[in-house]
């Protein structure tokens, strides 16, 4: 399920020109930990494409990407599946071969 939707919404997002590499998945504050939000995410409407996608602005979307990330990598305790993995790899901050940001169009596979 997690990698699913991670993978639904990532798709939005480049649909909507979102490049992660040029985002800190990560930051730290007061000592903690804190994601990335959806809300954080700026360059484009994403109010807009939080509406029209029925998504929600606080998701933590850099914990997802790690999620997924770590599920790619066969280290997560949820599965992922063949067919999930070749989309993930056309993901920048999944697959450190796709360095640059030039992703394909995840719905392509």
């Amino acid at each position: 399920m997690v990698v699913a939707k991670t993978l639904r919404i990532c798709e939005i997002l480049y649909e909507n020109g979102i490049d992660f590499t040029n985002y800190k998945l990560t930051s730290r504050r007061n000592g903690k930990t804190t994601y990335i939000k959806l809300e954080d995410i700026e360059g484009i409407d994403i109010d807009q494409i939080i509406k029209e996608n029925g998504l929600s602005e606080d998701t933590e979307i850099g914990k997802m990407i790690i999620a997924l990330r770590q599920a790619y990598n066969d280290t997560a305790a949820y599965p992922i599946t063949p067919e999930q993995k070749r989309k993930a790899e056309l993901i920048p901050r999944i697959n450190p071969r796709q360095r640059n940001g030039n992703c394909k169009n995840i719905k392509d596979m």
